[in-house]
């Protein structure tokens, strides 16, 4: 992962893109659970909700990476 695919990864994350996306999807978790019709919207709810936890393992991920590979240049 380049720097500015870092710098990408964390302006998203600042942004509050996903943030919105899972206060969403828990919002529709919570639904579903009182809501026995709403079944449908709780399961998407749920998806919606590992879909961005793993946008934002893969941002800390790339942050991760990013910095070993600094420090790795440094000590070169």
């Amino acid at each position: 992962m380049s720097l500015r695919q870092f710098r990408s990864a964390l302006d998203q994350l600042e942004a509050g893109d996903d943030r919105d996306t899972g206060e969403r999807a828990v919002g529709r978790i919570e639904r579903g659970l009182d809501d026995p019709a709403a079944q449908r919207d709780t399961i998407e709810g749920a998806a919606d909700t590992i879909a961005v936890m793993g946008r934002s393992i893969g941002a800390l991920a790339g942050a991760a990476t990013a910095v070993h590979q600094a420090v790795t240049a440094l000590w070169s």
